[in-house]
């Protein structure tokens, strides 16, 4: 998930770049106190945390994700090669990942946890029932496969088509949905389903909608209202209509924040700008190791207030993304240093490389299931 650097270069005014670096940090802070309430119940017996976060917490903060990406994508296709593209997301996502699943490996076994290894998992492709050691790795799964969607509309110059390839897309979604709606009990999609599954709802919508509002774009307090209205309506109906909701209303409120210019001046303005574009910045690093904070600290501790261990670890699992969030930016920094400085011909190889390997990959892990 790497919207803070694209936010960094995106051609947006300051403070709508913020706006999106704080729905950053709002979502990734859900989905902390999301895993950190339900690992709490599993781990420790406790329905304390369960009772205190709302169980939409975790998906709401996800679609958010996925429509910033969907945004976020919809402005850099049109000034981006197919080969910086590909290789920008490459060594965005791969090496702190890589990263943090190999200090989980040692940490993790050293806590008692035994993580697991399965290689499959450190592809971020579609490998189907694969076990990731993180516990998020499936949803790098989904971002993997929407960069190498929109780098083949890069590619095949279609970004002019991107409207129709997307409500295309969602009606295709729509009847797979119909037919084969998802089951809530799975997070491990078949390779061929994957690009079908409603959790893509967030990318599309994210993605279509700032190409098709080009004007009367509500203001954030109404696209929040019916984002939460859209959820909610969904939520009466089953998982793929609360899947479509939270997408439809995800893509709506990162649009509103995006296009809304605040003309104001808050006391400590600039401090809260400093907080929200630093903890947005970090939100990768904090998406990547919060799981194996929380799980750490529950199997280590014995006897203590559970109110105290959830606080505990939403607080290390924060404290600790700012340093390996330094580091991540710093990586990602250096890294498309040397990627920009490369030659045409090794960015290309490379570039086509990958997405090669990914789509023959997919295929021959959908057919071996």
């Amino acid at each position: 998930m790497d919207e803070a650097a694209v936010l960094r270069s995106a051609p947006l005014p300051r403070d709508r770049a913020v706006s999106l670096q704080w729905l950053r940090l709002v979502a990734a802070a859900m989905v902390v106190l999301y895993h950190a309430a339900v690992y709490l119940q599993i781990m420790k017996g406790s329905t304390w945390g369960t009772e205190l976060v709302p169980g939409w917490f975790g998906a709401v903060g996800v679609g958010l994700f996925f429509a910033l990406s969907g945004y976020l994508m919809s402005r850099i296709m049109t000034t981006t090669s197919f080969q910086d593209f590909i290789l920008h997301r490459i060594i965005r996502i791969y090496p702190t990942f890589f990263l943090a699943t190999i200090l989980f490996l040692g940490l993790g076994t050293i806590a008692g946890l035994s993580p697991i290894w399965d290689w499959r998992s450190w592809t971020l492709m579609p490998s189907g029932p694969a076990s990731y050691a993180l516990g998020v790795e499936w949803t790098l799964v989904f971002e993997m496969m929407f960069y190498v969607f929109v780098g083949l509309l890069i590619l095949f110059k279609k970004q002019g088509s991107a409207i129709t390839v997307l409500i295309a897309w969602l009606l295709v979604m729509n009847l797979h949905n119909v037919y084969r709606p998802d089951d809530p009990s799975i997070n491990l999609f078949h390779p061929f389903g994957l690009p079908f599954v409603s959790l893509n709802v967030a990318f599309a919508a994210g993605m279509l909608l700032p190409l098709v509002l080009k004007t009367h774009v509500p203001h954030p307090v109404i696209a929040i209202l019916i984002g939460l209205n859209t959820f909610y309506i969904g939520a009466h109906f089953g998982t793929v209509p609360v899947r479509w909701g939270i997408g439809i209303g995800a893509g709506l409120i990162v649009l509103s924040l995006a296009s809304w210019q605040y003309d104001g001046n808050l006391p400590g303005q600039r401090i809260l700008d400093r907080i929200g574009d630093r903890g947005g910045s970090y939100t990768y690093a904090l998406y990547l190791i919060h799981v194996p904070i929380i799980r750490m600290v529950y199997v280590q501790s014995d006897g203590q207030d559970p109110r105290f261990l959830f606080w505990l670890v939403v607080v290390v699992s924060f404290a600790s993304s700012i340093p390996f969030g330094m580091l991540d930016n710093y990586l990602y920094r250096q890294l498309k240093k040397r990627s920009d400085r490369a030659s045409s011909p090794v960015k290309s190889s490379l570039a086509f490389g990958f997405v090669a390997v990914f789509l023959v990959y997919s295929v021959l892990a959908g057919i071996a299931l």
